[in-house]
């Protein structure tokens, strides 16, 4: 069953998991970006296409314990 959250933490740690698969993603992102963090660009793109979307998606911030920032989760 598809669950109406997206959890930016947990999927912006799986795409370069599943982007290093070609096992060239990580080479050639850093090869092209050499001072940029992974995460942090894909956590820009995947706000971007939330706040694009914003009929279908809700922000709510989620605080971890233990974590300086909170995390941003998106229900739709």
């Amino acid at each position: 069953m598809e669950r109406p959250f997206i959890d930016s933490k947990v999927a912006i740690a799986g795409m370069p998991t599943s982007f290093g698969e070609k096992h060239i993603f990580h080479r050639l992102f850093h090869k092209r970006f050499p001072n940029l963090d992974k995460g942090t660009v894909l956590g820009m793109q995947l706000y971007a296409l939330m706040v694009a979307d914003r009929d279908i998606w809700i922000y709510h911030e989620t605080q971890h314990p233990a974590h300086m920032f909170p995390n941003a989760t998106y229900f739709r």
